[in-house]
């Protein structure tokens, strides 16, 4: 095979694998919001959209778009009655993405290495890192108190903001009582 269409080949097959690392991330933190909706709100109906643009797969509980960037999760049954379960609903994401990062940082430390035959050992440490770094700014961007800056999710409040909104009308409810 010519050198130029092996490079070719192998650049192709990066950019493979790093779209589905990329999806991976994404659908991780979208499925702990469904998991914090199955355990806090005993909701078995749900939607997890990932990514942005053309897309790629529609199903009743997936949608994949092409830049698996962004994502959002939608409860399709109204069993969020209460401030505590919608807590849990929106930490689920953040919550796995935490999991995530403290995992992989577990195996990066531990000394455990994994090179499948198909992938040197410069190559696994490269796409782990990226999983790690891909989780830590999903972590980051979600948890913070604001808003998404771009993406179908521009505009909207993050998790964090979501859930220091639930917080301050606990607050702002329970001193109506008060009153």
């Amino acid at each position: 095979m010519p050198k130029v269409l092996a490079v070719i080949m192998e650049l192709l097959l990066a950019v493979v694998f790093l779209w589905l690392l990329s999806f991976l991330v994404t659908f991780l933190h979208e499925f702990g919001h469904a998991l914090g909706y199955m355990l806090g709100a005993g909701g078995r109906r749900w939607h997890i959209r990932v990514g942005s643009g053309k897309v790629l797969l529609d199903t009743k509980v997936l949608t994949v778009k092409a830049f698996p960037f962004d994502g959002y999760f939608s409860p399709l049954e109204k069993k969020i009655d209460s401030h505590a379960k919608l807590i849990m609903v929106l930490a689920g994401g953040p919550v796995l993405s935490l999991l995530l990062v403290v995992g992989l940082l577990v195996l990066k430390t531990s000394g455990i290495s994994i090179h499948p035959e198909i992938f040197g050992p410069e190559s696994m440490d490269f796409l782990s890192n990226y999983v790690l770094w891909m989780s830590i700014g999903m972590l980051i961007i979600t948890a913070r108190p604001g808003h998404y800056s771009s993406g179908e999710n521009n505009g909207m409040a993050t998790d964090g903001q979501k859930i220091i909104n639930v917080i301050k009308k606990i607050k702002s409810g329970s001193e109506e009582e008060k009153e």
